[in-house]
């Protein structure tokens, strides 16, 4: 069966799963290598935020996707810190995961709005709002 897009050019998350249908939380090959290689990590300097928006915003508009949907905005947001740094976060979900989900906050432990930009974009493709 075929997945069928109202929005035909929106990228969406493709989580793996295993043999019985649950959610595979390894990584995959492209992550592992990344993960063990450091020659292979991006070593540019971290940019500010304004600046990852506006180049999510671009990928989107170029792909042709909407640029009013939050969670498809946040999907490409580059990450800036960490052994995936200069991957999409779309690109972490896909391929790490553990690592989104030992990041998102416990309910003993909020996120708060204005602190924390990974979490709102975790809660948003985790299907918060």
């Amino acid at each position: 069966m075929q997945k069928h897009s109202f929005f035909p050019r929106r990228m969406t998350v493709t989580f793996r799963k295993g043999p019985l249908g649950y959610l595979r939380q390894d990584r995959t090959d492209a992550a592992r290598l990344l993960k063990d290689n450091s020659s292979l990590q991006d070593q540019h300097a971290p940019v500010k935020e304004a600046v990852v928006k506006q180049n999510a915003l671009t990928v989107v508009r170029m792909r042709g996707g909407d640029a009013s949907d939050r969670t498809e905005v946040a999907g490409e947001y580059i990450l800036q810190f960490g052994k995936y740094k200069g991957k999409s976060f779309r690109w972490l979900l896909e391929n790490d995961i553990g690592i989104p989900s030992w990041m998102e906050p416990s309910p003993a432990r909020p996120c708060t709005p204005e602190g924390c930009t990974f979490c709102g974009a975790a809660s948003l493709c985790w299907g918060g709002s």
